[in-house]
């Protein structure tokens, strides 16, 4: 019997976790993070008014200072690699050889990789050389990345 009673508990514990929202939403009146229009980390008091919504719905919105300033640092990283790769758009069209990063994680390091198709959500360099150049001048900004995206 006492088997059965864990058993029942067990699934009841499963249960109240799989109604937890998947991302966190501050209650009417609570305080959350955000990044404003200049680049600043702000907070403001949720009242789930278009503002919040948009916020939220946009992924700019966070529990702690802590998180709002990691997504800010990984946006800047983000840019960063934009930049350098002098905001490339590969055409979907033709079968250019293109290059992006990717995070070796038998060996442990960054490389850069070639390829004839295109991820909607990479960002590409048109030559190896610029690809490499961001790997050799910006560790930081691709550890920022590799640890947000937890790769």
């Amino acid at each position: 019997m006492q088997t059965k009673q864990k058993l029942e508990k067990e699934i009841q514990e499963v249960k109240k976790e799989m109604e937890k929202p998947k991302r966190w939403r501050a209650e009417i009146g609570g305080k959350y993070w955000f990044i404003d229009e200049a680049g600043n980390v702000d907070f403001n008091m949720e009242e789930n008014d278009e503002i919040d919504n948009y916020r939220f719905k946009h992924l700019n919105y966070f529990e702690t200072r802590e998180e709002a300033e990691q997504y800010k640092e990984y946006l800047k990283a983000i840019d960063k690699m934009r930049e350098c790769a002098e905001y490339f758009k590969p055409n979907f069209n033709i079968y250019d050889k293109i290059f992006y990063i990717n995070y070796n994680r038998e060996d442990k390091n960054f490389e850069s990789r070639n390829n004839y198709e295109a991820s909607l959500t990479k960002i590409y360099f048109d030559t190896e050389k610029k690809a490499q150049y961001f790997i050799d001048d910006h560790k930081k900004e691709l550890e920022i990345i590799r640890n947000y995206e937890s790769v």
